[in-house]
């Protein structure tokens, strides 16, 4: 059975540490604040302290540790610059050596029939077990640590600057009084209904004796505002 086997990615990348400098005391002994924000790895998002190393990535030296990063783990990189710490670059590194262990092994268990290689070392020891435990157990606990201080999707939908919205407080606009304005609206009604009994007058032909007569009254209604007469069709 052939085993599809994707371009190895190149792990070789040399960058140099750089490391946070140690305040310096004043006259009296104490230590002033960093000036700056505590750089942060951007794979496990924890601060260093004073005098730690990590590395330092930006638009110009990433372009191999970003394609790494999704060769070997699938993710893709978005910030222009970041930082990764020494124990995070070294277990990207391990991953992706040991993809590359378990690749050539599938090459060699395609090209022989022979039994497999002795164990030369601790890999399969109790401790060396113990020792992948405990750095798994490292990685689990600091996931639940971003996910309980990961800010919730409403929260970052409030989160936006309002700078350069311009608040105008409302100003109502001069209106007539509301008397004056429920007359005027009467006497348009009134207007349309005597128009619309004039068209009525002229569709529907009045008798000439008995216009008045009750049996004529019954089939006219009257509107409500104005008291005009209708025809029923």
């Amino acid at each position: 059975m052939s085993v599809y086997i994707k371009e190895e990615p190149s792990l070789d990348i040399d960058l140099p540490l750089v490391s946070i400098p140690m305040p310096e005391p004043d006259d009296v002994g104490n230590f002033a604040p960093h000036p700056e924000p505590v750089p942060f790895c951007a794979l496990c998002i924890r601060e260093w302290p004073q005098s730690s190393e990590f590395f330092e990535f930006n638009c110009d030296n990433s372009a191999d540790f970003r394609d790494m990063l999704r060769d070997i783990v699938e993710i893709e990189f978005r910030e222009q610059s970041f930082n990764v710490c020494r124990a995070c670059w070294k277990i990207v590194k391990m991953i992706g050596d040991f993809r590359k262990c378990c690749l050539k092994a599938q090459r060699w268990m395609e090209r022989t029939d022979e039994a497999g290689l002795a164990a030369e070392d601790d890999w399969i020891s109790e401790e060396m077990v113990q020792t992948i435990d405990y750095l798994q157990t490292l990685i689990v606990d600091q996931m639940q640590r971003i996910e309980e201080t990961e800010p919730a999707e409403n929260e970052l939908v409030t989160v936006m600057s309002v700078d350069h919205i311009k608040v105008q407080p409302y100003e109502a606009e001069e209106s007539e009084p509301k008397e004056q304005l429920l007359a005027e609206d009467f006497d348009c009604r009134e207007e349309m209904c005597k128009q619309v009994a004039q068209a009525d007058d002229l569709l529907v032909e009045k008798p000439s004796k008995d216009w008045r007569s009750k049996k004529c009254e019954e089939k006219k209604f009257f509107c409500e505002l104005c008291d005009i007469g209708f025809a029923r069709m």
